[in-house]
């Protein structure tokens, strides 16, 4: 299991690193104060990584049909799912801990700073938890299909979140708005749901690859 995770891991650690280096370049060579700009840009930066590495990764065992070489190895199909889904787990586990550090060095507010966090979590379990889809899609209807589906998905956001970020900003007076909402809403049930989700997620999976590979 873990020889899966070191051969889906450089390309990973290498964008990550590139990324995150040229986000917090900028940041603190603007050094503005924490805002809700800010926030929302980090969190994407999270957001895109998690989802990018199953994106990549599917990608490439679909083009190279890696799920049936692996079925040649002594490896059970319970352990290379249970592997897919912990790597992204662990790069979240390492976003949300590093930017909760990095962004500890900007100016700001305690509170600007306490939302950035839990926006900066919150995205993460949302990233996971369009991986989990993400896998059952492709183990379900194939990677194909499932990425065309996830376009479909992907563009109504794309349409819709600037409406709603526009009003969240137009209302953003320090405190007020998009912070606001973030700070007082309870997210622990949140994250706790979403990794309860993740983890079913992973076991429909297991059972969907199962069903698929074994003769």
């Amino acid at each position: 299991m873990f020889g899966l995770m070191k051969k889906d891991l450089p390309l990973s650690a290498l964008q990550s690193t590139v990324m995150l280096t040229m986000l917090y370049a900028y940041w603190f060579a603007t050094y503005d104060p924490i805002n809700t700009v800010m926030t929302i840009v980090t969190g994407g930066y999270v957001f895109a990584l998690i989802t990018n590495l199953m994106l990549f990764n599917e990608s490439q065992e679909d083009k190279y049909h890696g799920y049936d070489f692996m079925k040649s190895l002594p490896i059970s199909i319970r352990e290379i799912v249970i592997a897919k889904f912990t790597l992204p787990l662990l790069l979240t586990a390492f976003l949300v801990l590093f930017n909760g550090i990095a962004l500890s060095f900007l100016p700001g507010s305690t509170e600007s700073l306490a939302s950035a966090r839990i926006y900066v979590l919150v995205v993460g379990v949302l990233g996971l938890l369009c991986v989990g889809l993400g896998y059952v899609g492709a183990f379900t209807v194939g990677f194909t299909v499932s990425i065309k589906i996830a376009l479909v998905v992907l563009m109504i956001l794309v349409f819709s979140l600037p409406v709603v970020l526009m009003e969240w900003y137009l209302t953003d007076d320090d405190l007020t708005g998009f912070q606001t909402t973030v700070l007082e809403a309870n997210w622990l049930y949140f994250v706790l749901a979403g990794m309860v989700v993740y983890a079913g997620l992973m076991v429909t999976s297991i059972r969907l690859q199962q069903a698929r590979l074994t003769p």
